[in-house]
């Protein structure tokens, strides 16, 4: 039997994976501060996420709040994802692609 997932706050777990599944649309992050905002809460950050680049490093590569195995970021409308701030934009991706998180995957979609 398959497994239907509804998305609550944008995230679910796939419990036949150990997954958690957070999804943000591009399309509404046109600043980098809302980018920030937005996975901040898909991927519950704790308070002390600085909002900037090395914060980001770090806690993408910890996670270890997130009490499952593996973590999967869904970024929708990604093309237009900091359409307004390119530059940011090609950092982001720049440093997700440096996290060594084996256990961290991002899908631009």
């Amino acid at each position: 039997m398959s497994t239907l997932y509804t998305l609550t706050n944008h995230q679910f777990v796939s419990e036949a994976s150990d997954t958690f599944v957070a999804v943000i649309d591009g399309s509404t992050l046109s600043k980098i501060e809302d980018f920030y905002a937005a996975i901040s809460r898909a991927l519950n950050f704790p308070d002390y996420f600085g909002e900037n680049l090395d914060a980001l490093d770090e806690m993408l590569y910890d996670l270890d709040w997130i009490e499952h195995d593996h973590v999967l970021l869904l970024i929708t409308n990604s093309q237009q994802l900091l359409q307004h701030e390119p530059d940011k934009k090609t950092a982001i991706i720049s440093l997700i692609e440096e996290i060594n998180n084996p256990y961290f995957e991002v899908c631009f979609m």
